[in-house]
């Protein structure tokens, strides 16, 4: 009987998880939705980036943009060159480049979703079957990185 009960729990556990999750990827499209139909900045970093995704645009070439700040034009980017230069590259096909914008962070969003999930996917299979050439492959990828940590200079 109790462990019926156990099993009835769990079960109702993982219904509820199951409907927050739901409520939540709801919630993301919907807001997804909105922020890609909204014209207009929104946050405070969206200007400068609109802007300089606009000098891309006119012909000025993506170096200028990395010189140094402390030159005329003093432009302070704190975003890679790719992610500029695709969103002057989408800014035709969508008509704007703040809504290129959103929907490239979009896509870069689903897509650290997919990687955490083949992470969590990869993960919990290492733990079911104990593979031996995963668990070699996460012991090389944890020394590597106590090495660079090793390497690491020395900060004051």
């Amino acid at each position: 009987m109790s462990q019926n009960l156990a099993r009835l729990a769990l079960r109702g556990a993982q219904l509820a998880l199951a409907t927050l999750a739901a409520l939540y990827l709801w919630y993301f499209a919907d807001h997804a939705r909105q922020l890609l139909s909204f014209s207009y900045p929104l946050d405070y970093g969206e200007g400068p980036l609109l802007a300089q995704v606009e000098r891309l645009r006119s012909g000025v070439p993506v170096w200028p943009l990395y010189a140094n700040p402390q030159l005329p034009p003093a432009l302070i980017v704190n975003y890679p060159p790719l992610y500029l230069l695709v969103t002057a590259g989408l800014a035709p096909l969508t008509g704007s480049a703040l809504i290129a914008g959103r929907l490239i962070s979009l896509v870069s969003a689903l897509g650290c979703v997919a990687a955490v999930a083949l992470l969590v996917r990869t993960r919990s299979s290492v733990d079911r079957s104990q593979e031996s050439g995963v668990r070699g492959q996460e012991s090389v990828f944890r020394i590597s990185l106590q090495c660079a940590v090793a390497k690491a200079p020395a900060t004051n």
